[in-house]
């Protein structure tokens, strides 16, 4: 017979998004944001936008609205 162990709780998705604090600093800030919304609204392409010195990439967007 297997001696038993003991089984730690699994961390709730809540506590495991929250202990991935030590990460890299995220750039989506409302600065950030609101230039994008600016330049789409006046119909400037994402590419272009995110061309821009400390703006992120097009890919970085797509993945805030997922």
């Amino acid at each position: 017979m297997k001696p038993k162990r003991d089984k730690k709780p699994k961390k709730s998705k809540r506590a495991q998004t929250n202990a991935s604090k030590n990460g890299r600093p995220t750039k989506r800030v409302d600065e950030v944001i609101d230039r994008v919304l600016e330049g789409l609204s006046m119909g400037t392409p994402l590419t272009l936008i995110c061309a821009e010195e400390g703006m992120p990439s097009p890919k970085t967007i797509y993945n805030w609205m997922a």
